[in-house]
C-alpha cells in the first residue's frame, strides 16, 4: 500500500513540521556540544567509540559520560527548546541574575535535575545551555569555582541557603580549564 495522501492545505501540517524541526534542532545543539568537547579535549579514542556506537548528529552528554567515565563533571544539556532565548527574556536580564537568581528561567530545570537521581552523585552536575554571545553556550554547575574557572576567567557565583554554590560560566572556558589540567 502506498503513502497516505497528505492534504497540503491542512493547517496542522506546519505545526507538525515545526515540532519535528524543533526536536531535531534541540538534539543537534547537544550533539554539537558533545562533538566539540571531544575534539577540544583531544579525546580521539572516546570520539571514535562514541561515533561507532551512536547515531551521527544525535550524541548526548549521557553517552559522553559513558565513554569518558573519568570526566570530572556529569553533564547534561538544556537547549531551551520552545522557550524565549535568554537574551530576549525579561526574566533573565542581567539585573535579575543579582536580584532573584533562583527564579531565572534556566535555574529551575537545573535544580530539579540536581535533586533527582543522577548517574554519579559524587561528581558535580553541569548543565550546558545556549546564550547569545557565547559560541558554545553557558554552563551552570555546582562544582568548585577554584577547580573549574580559569584564573583570569569570569563567572557568576551564587550561594544557596543550604550552603551549596552554583557557578555560571562560559562552557568554552570550562572545557579549556579541563584541558589545561589534563
Amino acid at each position: 500500500m502506498g503513502n497516505p495522501r497528505v492534504n497540503p492545505l491542512n493547517p496542522l501540517l506546519g505545526k507538525i513540521e515545526k515540532f519535528e524541526q524543533s526536536n531535531k534542532a534541540a538534539l543537534q545543539y547537544e550533539s554539537t556540544r558533545v562533538e566539540w568537547t571531544l575534539k577540544r579535549l583531544n579525546y580521539d579514542q572516546a570520539r571514535k567509540q562514541l561515533y561507532s556506537q551512536g547515531t551521527p548528529g544525535e550524541y548526548t552528554f549521557s553517552e559522553f559520560g559513558q565513554v569518558v567515565s573519568d570526566f570530572p563533571m556529569e553533564l547534561f544539556c538544556d537547549p531551551r527548546k520552545g522557550c524565549i532565548p535568554i537574551h530576549r527574556d525579561q526574566k533573565a536580564t542581567h539585573p535579575q541574575w543579582f536580584k532573584s537568581f533562583k527564579k531565572l528561567p534556566f535555574v529551575e530545570g537545573y535544580l530539579n535535575k540536581l535533586s533527582s537521581t543522577r548517574t554519579d552523585p559524587n561528581k558535580p552536575l553541569g548543565m550546558v545551555f545556549p546564550r547569545k554571545g557565547f559560541a558554545q553556550g553557558l554552563l551552570l554547575h555546582n562544582g568548585s569555582y577554584e577547580d573549574f574557572v580559569p584564573p583570569q576567567g569570569s563567572c557568576h557565583l551564587y550561594k544557596l541557603d543550604d550552603g551549596l554554590h552554583l557557578v555560571v560560566q562560559p562552557y568554552q572556558a570550562f572545557v579549556d580549564q579541563i584541558k589545561n589540567s589534563i
